[in-house]
């Protein structure tokens, strides 16, 4: 979402290069691109599709915000980085799958190590596995639905990162995320409500992290 990077695109608007708006809105920050996917994870995997055949990147670093499962060991604003991420949508099981595989992909796909170690060396956060929906898993009901079947240890959920991770698989290119938890299950209220009062100071951690990321 924009709105989560507003602050870091207010900061830097005389670092930032605006080079295309459409299909996806794509920035040059110094020499780095950045570009706004959308919400979902089609729009996800579109825009890394795009990014990869364009431009020719030689890796992807994916930052946004996630909400938490009730059992999650984690605290809002807490950043992690994803070890690896699970598709909280997909059921082939009939024909012999894991619940979250699609049919003849890898089970989940993981961050690679070496952006692991530098983003680790530069901020100390800890690592957590993510899984994606296209769904707001905002209640628990979406959860038992979509995330409990995966049998994993989930920290956070979110509606993208599963999209550019399979994009970025598929061409071959590294990537890694962090993500800020932005919300926890069925704690402080409304979900979708604590993801509004808490997007300010989400933003900020963003722009904080990309600015030491993107040196």
């Amino acid at each position: 979402m924009e709105d989560e990077l507003k602050v870091f695109l207010d900061e830097n608007k005389t670092d930032l290069v605006e080079l295309e708006t459409k299909p996806f809105r794509i920035l040059q920050f110094r020499n780095h691109l950045i570009a706004l996917s959308g919400i979902g994870l089609i729009n996800a995997g579109a825009c890394a599709s795009y990014i990869a055949a364009k431009y020719s990147p030689t890796s992807f670093f994916n930052i946004g915000l996630a909400g938490a499962p009730t059992n999650a060991k984690v605290e809002i604003l807490q950043p992690l980085i994803i070890s690896n991420v699970y598709h909280g949508g997909v059921d082939a099981q009939v024909f012999g799958y894991e619940y979250g595989q699609t049919p003849k992909e890898p089970v989940t796909f993981v961050s690679d190590k070496n952006l692991i170690e530098k983003l680790q060396l530069q901020t100390n956060y800890e690592l957590g596995m993510l899984a994606s929906s296209d769904s707001f898993v905002g209640s628990l009901a979406l959860y038992e639905t979509f995330i409990a079947p995966l049998k994993k240890e989930i920290s956070l959920i979110d509606m993208e990162a599963f999209g550019y991770y399979q994009i970025a698989t598929k061409f071959n290119l590294p990537i890694i995320s962090l993500k800020i938890v932005s919300d926890i299950l069925n704690k402080h209220g409304d979900n979708d409500k604590q993801f509004i009062e808490i997007l300010a100071q989400g933003s900020q951690i963003i722009a904080q992290v990309m600015v030491k990321y993107l040196k």
